[in-house]
């Protein structure tokens, strides 16, 4: 089941996906699966579940643009407890033991950091995805962590999580939305996961010396969130209006709404005017939300038949 979108000045894209002439492009109802290589590691969650736990209370009850965007994607979690370091110009990887890091494992040299063994219960291996895994990985198993060799602050950690979308939906994967982190930031990635069923990159920045910044199982890591492709195609960007030449240019209806809504907030001083014009809003409109129960999560992935 798909659902048409007009293309009308986005009829680019289409060009671009294919190489003909179009005035319509196909995009499918938005579905994710996860996957994970370690049948014991934490799985992707709603980020929605875990929003009443860190945001503010009021921030929660009365902004919906904030509670909205702050759930709206799937915690991704590391598979175990570790720790970098960097010095200014190089960066090291501990694995947690009782909080603390133990033995510092140097990413100079473009050296790289993998789960330990312990940790790679891949589940009950057919012989032939036994053979393919070492294939595809190595005698080292899953790589945790590695760096760039001219500038180790910036990190890429793989934590065995493979993501697959309906086609014309992308991942992104960003920080968590309003949840503060010290010592570093995730760089935004785009990944189109419809094809790309590889391990989700989380690529993160280090950005003060000599901090040990500590990553732990049961808090995310980053979030990954549904993108239509169609939204960062560069003819949608392209044809953005921006239309300069202050209040006065602005259309006749758009004024209108912004004088109705700005004149409700203005006269009501009680919170929650957003809120409730949006509940008005939808009334008697089916809401496009991506429904939850039909997302599938599924833990072992080479241990699948499909």
């Amino acid at each position: 089941m798909t659902d048409a979108i007009d293309l009308g000045a986005l009829e680019q894209h289409a060009l671009e996906q294919n190489g003909s002439q179009a005035n319509t492009i196909e995009l499918a109802a938005p579905e994710i699966e996860f996957f994970h290589y370690l049948r014991e590691a934490p799985m992707p969650r709603p980020i929605m579940d875990m929003v009443p736990g860190f945001l503010p209370h009021r921030a929660h009850q009365y902004c919906p643009p904030v509670s909205q965007a702050s759930s709206y994607g799937w915690a991704i979690f590391p598979p175990l407890d570790f720790a970098l370091r960097w010095d200014g110009k190089e960066t090291h990887l501990a694995f947690l033991v009782d909080n603390e890091p133990e033995h510092w494992h140097s990413l100079s040299g473009a050296r790289e950091v993998w789960i330990p063994e312990e940790y790679r219960d891949y589940g009950d291996l057919t012989e032939q995805r036994r053979a393919q895994l070492g294939e595809i990985t190595g005698p080292g198993g899953i790589l945790l962590a590695n760096c760039d060799p001219k500038a180790q602050e910036n990190v890429e950690l793989m934590f065995g999580v493979i993501a697959r979308t309906s086609p014309g939906w992308a991942s992104l994967v960003r920080s968590t939305p309003n949840l503060p982190t010290q010592g570093y930031q995730v760089l935004e990635g785009l990944l189109e996961t419809s094809w790309y069923q590889s391990w989700v990159p989380v690529i993160i920045r280090l950005t003060d010396r000599d901090r040990v910044v500590r990553f732990y199982r049961d808090l995310p890591a980053a979030t990954l969130s549904l993108v239509p492709e169609i939204a960062y195609a560069p003819s949608t960007i392209r044809k953005a209006k921006v239309i300069a030449g202050g209040i006065a240019a602005m259309p006749d209806d758009v004024w209108a709404d912004h004088v109705d809504i700005k004149g409700a907030r203005h006269r009501h001083a009680a919170p929650g005017n957003y809120k409730t014009r949006q509940a008005r809003n939808r009334k008697g409109q089916a809401e496009s939300q991506v429904d939850v129960s039909d997302i599938t999560v599924t833990a072992g992935v080479i241990d699948s038949d499909d």
